[in-house]
């Protein structure tokens, strides 16, 4: 009768839910698979939608001084605040609109500024950190099968030395943090003491409402050893293309990487570690953001060879009146190179990593691979404007599709079923688009 009535209902749920509950709606074929089993969909500076107008103490890696007097300094407007904000966030959606697309690793950066812990992508956000804290909390106690991980770096350095990652951060200050922050989640805080989580069964970690796990940088000083966080730099093994170019330097790394994930995974889990993957955008020089600077401050008659030099830098055939005024105008543009590799890897049946991050998240799960930017609301007459890829769904299938491969059912069929309804007409969108630097054919794989 409950298969029944699963049946039955799983269309519905889905229909508007599925997304937001996507881990409980697994949960027919949980069997004793641990949380090292699932993929996590993940974002890249997950608060930076929020920033505000202040230069963060820290801002700056390994110059922690001159990110003070830049911090003094963005309270006078003699820094391009506002230029510097439209290149420092990488999302549009706000945190809980993420989790409601099925995100669930957080990239939560923090510092310590303004006397107190506030989120940073250069610039510090608007809201304390504990701010955000307390709406994934609530987020997580109204979704009672779901599971996060939330890791918190400066700028997602693992192992940068203490004088590195929180430079001139009193001891005590970090571990206010840390108990505030145990505070808000309380018992949803997975213990790592008894849970050793490449055993423990995902069901069991739910079924007792153990349902986030930390990272932390700076661990041992960070949380005084405490087993209800993991050493971020013992326990995550991070990799990246974002500064490999051209950009078939980064499908063909990203290829590579897709091709052995099933084996890196493997590797990793059977020491508790994560294995996670980063596909966000950085520019190909540091030129870019001073031509981007260029491109907005001075007169329109003088920013023709900053558009040229700027475009050049790319190395994309035809594209030479071109900058990403914003960082999501990279991030987009990267996006539509990576769903290249991304669909292949889905439709060869590859693995992914344990956790893929990524830029431009967008609603109903996919990346934005279209050319208008994100945050930018009005109707385009382009029909690929607003283009996205299933991020999201491809790494869900890729769940179902292991989970199911060796003990096929009536709760796989269902949810492949699900999926691949989900699926139909979102995959893959390529066109030519050269104004922007989108080519359809000119990337090999």
């Amino acid at each position: 009768m409950k298969l029944f009535l699963f049946i039955l209902l799983l269309p519905i749920i889905s229909a508007d839910l599925f997304l937001e509950n996507w881990i409980g709606q697994l949960s027919p074929i949980y069997e004793n698979r641990t949380i090292f089993d699932l993929r996590l969909p993940a974002t890249h500076d997950s608060l930076s939608y929020d920033l505000g107008y202040t230069i963060s103490d820290g801002a700056w890696d390994n110059h922690p001084y001159i990110s003070d007097i830049l911090h003094i300094l963005s309270y006078t407007n003699i820094t391009p605040n506002s230029w510097i904000r439209d290149n420092a966030m990488t999302q549009s959606l706000n945190i809980t609109e993420q989790l409601n697309n099925g995100i669930r690793f957080i990239d939560f950066r923090i510092m310590y500024t303004a006397n107190d812990w506030y989120s940073l992508h250069f610039l510090q956000s608007k809201r304390k950190a504990l701010e955000y804290m307390k709406i994934i909390s609530d987020w997580l106690r109204s979704h009672k099968d779901e599971i996060i991980i939330i890791e918190c770096t400066r700028h997602g350095q693992e192992c940068a030395p203490e004088y590195e990652e929180y430079p001139n951060v009193p001891l005590i200050n970090k571990q206010e943090f840390w108990n505030a922050t145990k505070d808000i989640f309380d018992n949803l805080i997975i213990d790592t003491k008894p849970n050793l989580l490449n055993k423990t069964p995902l069901k069991e970690l739910i079924v007792n409402n153990k349902r986030v796990l930390f990272l932390m940088a700076d661990y041992s000083n960070f949380t005084n050893n405490d087993s209800k966080a993991y050493d971020l730099c013992k326990h995550v093994e991070s990799n990246g293309n974002g500064g490999t170019w051209p950009y078939q330097n980064k499908i063909d790394r990203a290829k590579d990487i897709f091709s052995v994930s099933h084996h890196l995974n493997k590797k990793y889990s059977s020491n508790n570690k994560f294995f996670t993957y980063y596909i966000n955008f950085l520019e190909p020089s540091y030129d870019t953001l001073l031509y981007s600077l260029e491109i907005r401050y001075l007169p329109e008659k003088n920013t023709k060879k900053s558009l040229e030099k700027c475009s050049k830098l790319f190395e994309i055939p035809g594209m030479n009146m071109w900058c990403p005024k914003y960082l999501l105008d990279g991030s987009q543009q990267s996006n539509f190179y990576h769903q290249i590799v991304l669909d292949y890897g889905y439709k060869k049946g590859w693995d992914m990593p344990f956790v893929l991050a990524v830029d431009a998240l967008d609603k109903g799960g996919g990346i934005r691979v279209g050319s208008q930017l994100i945050s930018n609301k009005t109707i385009s007459n382009n029909k690929f404007s607003n283009a996205t890829y299933p991020y999201n769904d491809i790494i869900i299938y890729n769940i179902i599709s292991k989970w199911c491969s060796n003990n096929y059912n009536l709760h796989c069929s269902y949810l492949h079923t699900l999926i691949e309804n989900r699926l139909q007409n979102k995959g893959i969108q390529l066109w030519n688009e050269v104004e922007t630097g989108r080519l359809k054919d000119w990337l090999k794989i």
